[in-house]
């Protein structure tokens, strides 16, 4: 099983501080740096254009492109590389063909990245955004109740997370894929919270459209992450911007030929090879993890979180408490607190980092595989002591 000291010598973040914000940005371990080191040093020394260098680069992306695709159990074939959950969101949101009156179901409690890629989408097209109420803590059944009851037949998209970075709140995506195919929707899901915090088969998941970070939970360097697009979609999928990869190269200007059934038809030109080195890395470290540790050692400490925030007079918390909504992100509040002096102050006093949401306001722990029962107790202490001097 899973040695979390042998793991957590190898993230110096965790040798600082009590790192509670990996829902956020993950703290790179050490084969991470030095990967992303060891490839700027080489372009330096050899030269960024030299055959060599420029083959050794053209490699690094498709080891990554393949590694990334047998962590997600899905073709390399179907993941486009990206910068970020946004970019690929947005390479979904304005490639498909949109008729006024398409409606979109989204919740009230999504991320910018979902909702304002919606309301340029009505600017745009006239499309129609139903935003269904979600509650920060919303019973499963309830959830696929409210989008069977908002489904007509003008839907064409439901847009969604996989996990709400408000109150941790995993969303019922099996049931909503099944209910979607069932009725004709597309399903486009954010899983800015998902990929590197639970399991994700996404083959077996179903979905049509899947965004993902690298700078989060698979603890890779920021500027990283990659969009899954199911294969028989990728030729719905219109590229806003493009570059030579989006054409069949063996042409000239006149005979041009695009290349609607390759992902790689979105990507543009120069990126840095050395932060796609480093996310190959950082998958490598991940798949030291037996397949449902770091997704139950999340969990178990969510509960243990969760059991002695509660106790505390005036704190409350705002994720579900039990049953299949639950992960490993915690909300809570504390009377007589804002969130974001608790946050200041936790990490002025106590070296606790961790961040404040807003609507509702509430302060989030992330509570990653490297984290440990120590640290949340250190935490639940701390608060504790905040509130009862």
């Amino acid at each position: 099983s899973m040695d979390i000291e042998k793991l957590r010598s190898q993230i110096p973040t965790t040798q600082n501080v009590v790192y509670m914000n990996t829902g956020w940005s993950g703290p790179s371990p050490t084969p991470v740096v030095d990967a992303i080191i060891k490839r700027l040093e080489v372009e330096s020394t050899l030269g960024p254009a030299s055959p060599q260098v420029l083959e050794s680069g053209r490699q690094t992306r498709q080891d990554l492109r393949e590694a990334l695709a047998t962590f997600l159990h899905v073709s390399p074939l179907e993941l486009t590389l990206t910068q970020n959950t946004t970019e690929g969101q947005n390479i979904v949101m304005n490639g498909l063909d949109w008729k006024p009156g398409d409606e979109v179901i989204t919740f009230s409690l999504e991320h910018n990245s979902v909702l304002v890629p919606c309301y340029y989408l009505e600017r745009r097209h006239g499309t129609v955004t139903k935003v269904l109420p979600l509650d920060p803590a919303e019973d499963q059944e309830s959830i696929v109740a409210k989008v069977e009851a908002a489904i007509t037949p003008r839907t064409k998209l439901i847009f969604m997370s996989h996990i709400q970075f408000k109150s941790g709140l995993r969303m019922p995506i099996e049931q909503l894929q099944e209910l979607a195919r069932f009725k004709g929707v597309l399903t486009l899901i954010d899983g800015a919270q998902g990929v590197g915090h639970i399991d994700l088969d996404l083959g077996e998941l179903g979905v049509d459209f899947y965004a993902m970070p690298g700078h989060k939970w698979m603890m890779g360097p920021d500027g990283v992450g990659s969009l899954y697009i199911r294969e028989e979609l990728i030729p719905q999928v219109l590229p806003m911007k493009v570059s030579g990869h989006a054409v069949d190269s063996g042409h000239g200007y006149q005979d041009f030929v695009g290349k609607p059934q390759d992902i790689q038809k979105f990507e543009l030109t120069t990126t840095n090879d050395a932060l796609w080195a480093g996310y190959r890395a950082a998958i490598k470290f991940k798949e030291q993890l037996e397949v449902g540790e770091a997704e139950q050692h999340s969990l178990k400490l969510a509960s243990r979180a969760k059991a002695a925030l509660a106790a505390i007079p005036g704190a409350s918390i705002t994720s579900p408490l039990e049953g299949p909504g639950c992960t490993g992100l915690v909300t809570f509040s504390v009377a007589g607190w804002e969130p974001k002096e608790l946050v200041d102050a936790l990490e002025a006093q106590e070296e606790i980092s961790i961040r404040a949401v807003s609507d509702p306001a509430n302060v989030r722990m992330s509570l990653a595989f490297f984290n440990t029962e120590d640290e949340v107790d250190r935490v639940a202490d701390a608060v504790s002591r905040m509130v009862v001097p």
